[in-house]
This record gives structure tokens, C-alpha cells and sequence, in this order.
């Protein structure tokens, strides 16, 4: 995995409406992404890499939907028996 990741300009310039949290959500996620562009973070994971505590876990909710609204991100659940 790559130690840090980056967005393509292009989607950043092209959505200058963007929340702060959906802006840092997505650099954390890219942070996480491998080669194909998939991740699996936790969302504490997320919050972390993004600068968020355990108790503003709603701003990277907000984040992650805002990204899943504009579809710049597919989330996959997973779930654990």
C-alpha cells in the first residue's frame, strides 16, 4: 500500500461547492486506496486519517455521503457473521 494518496485534480476543481468534510474524507480514503483504487478503512480509520475524533464521526458520515451523492464513491458493506 501506498503511504499516502492523492485525488485527481480534476475532480477537486470541477466541485468547488464541496464540504470541508467531504474534502478530507475523500484525502483520507485516497490515503487508503491500493493500486485498483478500492479500500476497506473502518470509519474510525477514516476519521483519524482525516483529522476527526471518535466523537465527530457524524462530519465524516457526511462526508462519505456527500461523496456517495455525487458519485465519486461506491461503498460495498460488509458485514460479519
Amino acid at each position: 500500500m501506498r503511504p499516502y494518496g492523492q485525488l485527481p485534480e480534476n475532480v477537486m476543481a470541477a466541485w468547488p461547492d464541496r464540504t470541508a468534510a467531504a474534502k478530507a474524507v475523500a484525502g483520507a480514503l485516497a490515503a487508503f486506496m491500493n493500486g485498483s483504487g478500492e479500500c476497506w478503512p473502518a470509519l474510525t480509520s477514516i476519521a483519524e486519517r482525516a483529522g476527526y475524533s471518535r466523537r465527530q464521526l457524524r462530519s465524516v458520515k457526511k462526508g462519505l455521503r456527500e461523496l456517495r451523492l455525487r458519485n465519486l464513491l461506491i461503498v460495498k458493506r460488509q458485514y460479519y457473521h
